[in-house]
């Protein structure tokens, strides 16, 4: 499955992501999110150090450069900001956003921190859960609801 120097077979990639699609898939279908069918498959392979890295080294750019892109459009189609009405609307909303922002930055970065994890990678962890928050906004459509019908 290796070409050798550390590096994954076109094959072997594409397998993977077979692989990936497919548990993403199953777990999509049995009523779970899809990316629960690909963690699973990142589970498996967790002791498989050497075929994680070579992978991950095959993957960042396209990830980085398709995938990145396409998820912050989606979620920036997804915004219908017309339902805030009125300066106290936008107030809070602005409050809540800066507290959701603060609280990510400070949580991620003391449990980075504490586990021995540089600034930089500190940072990585921060803008995972930045996306995670944006992502839970936009699932649950937060923007113009009654305070009343979002969920904690």
């Amino acid at each position: 499955m290796r070409t050798g120097a550390g590096e994954v077979s076109l094959s072997a990639l594409a397998f993977l992501l077979i692989l990936i699609l497919t548990s993403a898939a199953i777990t999509n279908i049995i009523g779970l999110f899809s990316i629960f069918g690909a963690f699973i498959v990142g589970a498996i392979l967790y002791d498989q150090h050497e075929f994680r890295e070579a992978a991950v080294g095959r993957l960042r750019d396209f990830v980085t450069v398709f995938f990145l892109p396409v998820f912050f459009t989606y979620a920036g189609l997804r915004t219908d900001i017309g339902t805030m009405h009125g300066s106290l609307m936008w107030a809070l909303c602005g409050l809540v956003l800066a507290a959701a922002i603060a609280g990510k930055i400070g949580g991620c970065t003391t449990v980075a921190l504490l586990n021995g994890l540089s600034w930089k990678e500190a940072w990585s962890v921060i803008s995972i859960g930045l996306a995670r928050l944006l992502w839970r906004w936009q699932e649950h459509e937060w923007v113009g609801k009654p305070a009343a019908t979002r969920p904690i």
